[in-house]
């Protein structure tokens, strides 16, 4: 904790809020593998999403967002 150098509640709400969004990412990847309807390559396109979305989102707004491309 000391590299972070945050309030102990700040880091606290950090982690209380990774781990719901772990717990969340985990139930839609078993949703997504449990879906008898969708095709394999389907599935590891879904997955790929849901594994790209959290880093492509932030990345795609600083790069595009910010100056209105």
């Amino acid at each position: 904790m000391d590299e972070f150098d945050l309030p102990p509640f700040i880091w606290m709400g950090w982690k209380v809020a990774g781990g719901i969004i772990l717990i969340f990412f985990v139930i839609a990847l078993v949703m997504i593998l449990n879906n008898k309807a969708l095709p394999t390559r389907e599935k590891m396109l879904w997955m790929w999403g849901s594994f790209l979305l959290p880093i492509l989102g932030p990345l795609l707004y600083i790069v595009l967002g910010r100056y209105g491309k």
